[in-house]
């Protein structure tokens, strides 16, 4: 259903839009192209292993981001100075290998500093 409402919306872009269903650790997993700019909002905050799947969507996708890749992660508020929500596994992990904060509310924005 979301997938018919993103081709619906996506009509008027014509052939530089693509709406692929998958799973989206899978999908990264077998894409192989640059990525400019990946966000990420696919599992609900309620769910079990949110933050994991988000972990593990940057940790598929990381052979494609480049110098240039931006990442942003929804429902990731910080919280008493740490990012919360999906970003709790990912934004550190992205962090640790030179990412930088670049924004930070419900959203948070990193880009590659190296």
């Amino acid at each position: 259903m979301n997938c018919m409402f993103a081709q619906k919306r996506c009509r008027p872009f014509g052939d530089r839009v693509k709406i692929h269903c998958d799973d989206s650790v899978a999908f990264l997993e077998k894409f192989n192209r640059p990525i400019d700019v990946l966000y990420c909002d696919s599992l609900d905050s309620y769910e079990p292993g949110f933050a994991q799947h988000a972990l593990n969507e940057i940790v598929a996708a990381m052979p494609f981001l480049h110098e240039s890749s931006l990442v942003v992660f929804d429902d990731s508020p910080t919280i008493n100075g740490s990012i919360a929500g999906k970003g709790t596994l990912a934004v550190p992990w992205l962090l640790d290998r030179g990412w930088e904060i670049l924004f930070a509310g419900y959203q948070v924005i990193l880009a590659n500093s190296r």
